[in-house]
């Protein structure tokens, strides 16, 4: 569990850094060229950085120049700056003009060249995040490829689990529809599951304890329990010392409402 928030913590640091990567990039490009920066921004933020940078790529007004009088951005075949009014405010480098345009000194290219690199470092960090999370997740499912899949449904479901203690009620749920949690068994020889449970209608709950054990192991017990005002205890003997997995399933019960902890064995 601790890898997959780790991930996700990288995922949501890298999603962030490419938002602010590409928004730079793309505000100072459109300034350079004339255009409303801040509102490319916008737009970047309100559909996403790779859609909104693709925009703005094929949007990209590469015909216009500053005015080498005043730097006003004009188109490159102007006749006349608009903000000062001279003639001829855009020409080449080397074109004889006194006033003509400085020779490229690489500068633009260079920051070009960053803004790419950070991009892309960006993008390689967040899909390496995004394959930890799966996997992570892929990981924590291992202890029982389908026990986590809930394709039921369930009304009135209210669970909490803290200090190895796993409380649920709900009102009704379809066949066969479960809740898991994961509980800490400390001394298995000496400890047992209590659990308070009850319900309306039917005859039992099935029970499924789950423990991964060396070289991928599985130890699985499986027990049914009936609806009781007094504690059922069932045996963690043939378990070992660790995290070990509960899973209620519903046998069309109604109005559940269980207690469940790992507890010492009675004297």
């Amino acid at each position: 569990m601790l890898r997959i928030i780790v991930f996700l913590i990288l995922f949501l640091l890298s999603a962030v850094a490419l938002t602010v990567g590409i928004c730079m990039w793309v505000y100072k490009d459109a300034k350079e060229h004339g255009d409303r920066g801040w509102l490319w921004v916008l737009i970047i933020l309100i559909s996403s950085p790779l859609m909104g940078g693709l925009i703005y790529l094929i949007a990209r007004r590469d015909d216009r120049k500053p005015c080498r009088f005043c730097g006003w951005i004009v188109d490159k075949d102007a006749n006349y700056c608009e903000h000062c009014g001279k003639q001829y405010p855009v020409c080449e480098p080397g074109s004889g003009y006194l006033e003509d345009l400085p020779a490229e000194n690489g500068k633009m290219s260079k920051r070009n060249k960053k803004f790419l690199a950070a991009v892309i470092a960006s993008i390689v960090v967040l899909v390496v995040s995004l394959v930890g999370v799966i996997l992570g997740a892929v990981g924590e499912l291992h202890l029982d490829e389908d026990s986590d899949w809930n394709s039921g449904w369930v009304m009135m479901n209210v669970e909490n689990t803290g200090d190895n203690v796993w409380t649920f009620r709900y009102n009704k749920a379809s066949e066969n529809y479960h809740t898991s949690a994961r509980l800490t068994v400390e001394d298995a020889q000496n400890q047992q599951l209590a659990v308070d449970l009850s319900f309306a209608k039917g005859e039992s709950m099935r029970v499924k304890i789950l423990q991964e054990t060396q070289n991928d192991l599985q130890q699985e017990k499986e027990y049914f329990l009936s609806s009781d005002s007094q504690t059922q205890y069932i045996p963690l003997n043939e378990f070992t010392e660790g995290k070990i997995k509960v899973l209620f399933y519903n046998n069309g019960v109604e109005d559940v409402n269980a207690r469940v902890t790992v507890a010492p064995l009675a004297e």
